[in-house]
């Protein structure tokens, strides 16, 4: 059986952050005008949910 087939991943096939600051930035300003919700944003622009909770809950990181 191959890795694929079984779901486990090889070492060090983990993605990390496959997302802009830009897209970031239209995430967080479509969610802070309410035109989204953070699940619907999350969803819609491939961004963790928590990442965009965090960034909203603590702005002063986001604004620095």
């Amino acid at each position: 059986m191959d890795d694929n087939e079984s779901g486990v991943k090889k070492k060090g096939t983990r993605t990390y952050r496959n997302y802009t600051q830009e897209t970031l930035k239209n995430a967080l300003g479509s969610i802070r005008r309410k035109e989204l919700s953070l699940q619907e944003a999350a969803d819609l622009y491939k961004i963790p949910r928590r990442i965009l909770w965090t960034k909203l809950h603590n702005s002063f990181i986001f604004n620095s």
